[in-house]
């Protein structure tokens, strides 16, 4: 058989190491046109042909591109394909294929290639391999709501990376660690984690994983009350998402940002935020990111007093996630969302379905970070029910997890709830001081229009004890505050 022209073979191997060379200094775009050139080309071998389609899926799944990154590697499904590789390619193939598996929503197979690449990787002795594995299995389950599970892999996945010195591998581990941490409410614990991260990066130009680290870190000082580290942290975060090119990472965190622009009071600005979130997303798979922009948005045009619109959208983001196979974790806030609704409307029976419906999806996901605002808007619309012993029953053990585990961010609610409590309990002076904690909070967090609803709440307090003068003020402060927002 003829060989293969010497320049074309010295062609193949320039390019692909000049997309290799890409990917390791994260230029993840030119990555993967090398490597799509080197294909066109054509590299020799099946076995160049396997290891350049892995690079290739790694780098499209650095940009966010989950389709793509498996339709990569997807050849390698059929046994003939994947049967002529060497036992170290199938490997990563393997590790590959569990990766295109579980950012598209298909768990169980995703695991069972990642157990299947263990075995091999355990074979080889590959701790490299093996570290990849448990890094794999350590997403799968904790989307598939495994917390635990996915702490335990992404720990062994530390393990195996500090043996090979795989800095970057160590430094997504925990970032993924905090991630849960931060997902279980322990935002000090996420804290550590992230910084962690951060210092194994140091001065290396890592734009996607510093986007990640700072996306982390964003989240948890907005759960510590820390607000303009916050801010600076998703500023931070979009940069360097933008400069990666990942653009459904760039969405994901225009929308978190947007989300926390609303609290500040920026409403044109979040606004338009999250419809470029919700313009990019609709453009890709990504449907459970998609569902989830819509739910900000409907809930900001629930401040705005645009129910119809709100409500159309509410159904949409329901309708989307309930094509998504993992969907129900992401559901939670937009059934949060739909109680609220209710609640705006004078329903609070209607209210009390979705809410009992977000809390049981928590206490089944072992998803702390929502579950105190579930709980104290069941709170409320027990309370408008007139059932008073069970909503004290829910604030009171709300106030107790959140003294063990501070979430600055349901802090403010939680004590206008405790006023809402007291002051049905004939114990209006208590409610008074109660609401003034819960006001504090709320300032220290710049959130203006939960200020003004509580200028309501204690202007109804103020005509309990008969002082309507001072009513009447706090309700003229809160309607100037609702004019100046656009809030209905």
């Amino acid at each position: 058989m003829a060989s293969r022209d010497p320049i074309i073979n010295r062609r193949v191997s320039d390019v692909v190491a000049a997309g290799q060379t890409a990917l390791e200094e994260s230029r993840f775009e030119e990555a993967t046109n090398q490597f799509r050139a080197a294909l066109r080309i054509g590299t020799g071998s099946a076995e160049q042909e396997a290891i350049v389609r892995c690079q290739m899926s790694e780098a499209l799944e650095k940009r966010g591109l989950n389709a793509e990154q498996l339709e990569a590697v997807a050849r390698y499904d059929k046994f003939s394909e994947f049967a002529r590789l060497s036992e170290q390619t199938q490997m990563h193939v393997l590790i590959r294929l569990g990766w295109g598996y579980s950012v598209n929503s298909d768990i169980p197979r995703a695991i069972a290639l990642f157990n299947q690449a263990m075995q091999i990787a355990r074979r080889l002795e590959d701790h490299s391999g093996m570290g990849a594995c448990f890094f794999g299995l350590g997403r799968a389950y904790r989307n598939f709501s495994e917390i635990r599970i996915a702490r335990d892999h992404y720990t062994s996945a530390l393990e195996h990376f500090r043996q090979t010195g795989n800095w970057r591998k160590l430094a997504e581990s925990y970032i993924h660690i905090g991630h849960i941490n931060a997902f279980e409410g322990d935002f000090r614990s996420a804290l550590l984690s992230v910084k962690q991260a951060l210092t194994i990066i140091g001065d290396k130009d890592e734009a996607n994983l510093l986007g990640r680290a700072y996306m982390y870190l964003a989240i948890t000082h907005d759960n510590l009350g820390s607000t303009s580290k916050a801010l600076n942290c998703w500023e931070k975060c979009i940069d360097y998402f933008r400069r990666a090119g990942n653009a459904t990472f760039l969405a994901i965190n225009q929308n978190n940002l947007a989300e926390k622009l609303v609290w500040l009071g920026q409403w044109p600005r979040a606004e338009q935020l999250m419809k470029d979130a919700i313009e990019t997303l609709g453009k890709t798979p990504n449907v459970a990111q998609y569902g989830g922009a819509v739910d900000t948005l409907a809930e900001l045009y629930l401040l705005q007093g645009k129910l119809d619109e709100a409500d159309r959208l509410l159904e949409e983001s329901l309708n989307i996630l309930s094509t998504f196979k993992t969907g129900e974790g992401i559901e939670i806030s937009t059934q949060v969302t739909i109680g609220r609704s209710h609640l705006i409307k004078g329903d609070p029976q209607a209210a009390i379905i979705h809410l009992e419906r977000a809390i049981e999806i928590c206490e089944r996901w072992g998803d702390h970070h929502l579950l105190s605002d579930a709980r104290l808007w069941l709170a409320e619309a027990l309370l408008e029910m007139g059932d008073l012993k069970q909503a004290r029953g829910i604030v009171e053990s709300v106030q107790s997890s959140l003294r063990d585990a501070p979430n600055m961010r349901a802090w403010g609610l939680m004590m206008r709830m405790v006023a809402k409590v007291e002051a049905a309990s004939g114990y209006t002076a208590a409610a008074i001081q109660s609401l003034g904690q819960s006001s504090s909070m709320f300032e220290l967090r710049e959130n203006t229009y939960a200020c003004a609803v509580n200028r309501i709440v204690l202007a109804g307090l103020h005509r309990q004890q008969g002082n309507l003068s001072d009513a009447i003020a706090e309700v003229e402060s809160a309607l100037v505050t609702f004019e100046h927002l656009g809030a209905a």
